[in-house]
């Protein structure tokens, strides 16, 4: 079963009580973007137990619950209407470039997304890249920020 799937692979409570209540229909990443199926065919569907977190630091493609719709900055609870399974890393990059992007939004709300596109772009070597590489776009915006 699923929830013993989660179990063995160390989720957190929250995904095996989901995935025990057929909340969670399947064992694969459901964020919008997923980085493992870039690295790996079939990715969605793999994740690596978490590790002892006393021996090794978290695994980042380890089961993690990711707040959505209503984000954690915006008091989003890890209740089941609010939770999708993600990978670690998955999970945080998103949450990265969505912060970023309202950041950019929130202190200049009339840019653009081609003038936050523009910015993004401009930045040091090392930057985050939209989900699939390149350059930031207008609707490579729209899309990691509204997803």
């Amino acid at each position: 079963m699923l929830d013993e799937e989660l179990k063995e692979l160390g989720a957190r409570r929250e995904l095996i009580r989901m995935a025990k209540n057929r909340q969670i229909l399947e064992l694969r990443c459901e964020m919008p973007t997923c980085y493992r199926e870039h690295e790996l065919k079939g990715g969605r569907e793999v994740f690596d137990p978490w590790p002892n977190p006393k021996q090794d630091p978290k695994n980042k493609w380890s089961p993690n619950p990711d707040h959505y719709p209503l984000l954690s900055m915006d008091c989003g609870k890890l209740d089941p209407w609010n939770v999708r399974l993600a990978h670690v890393f998955c999970n945080n990059i998103d949450y990265s470039l969505r912060k970023r992007i309202r950041g950019l939004l929130e202190n200049s709300p009339s840019l653009s997304f081609e003038q936050i596109a523009d910015r993004l772009n401009g930045k040091k070597k090392g930057a985050l890249k939209p989900p699939g590489g390149g350059d930031w776009t207008a609707e490579s915006i729209r899309r990691t920020y509204v997803s």
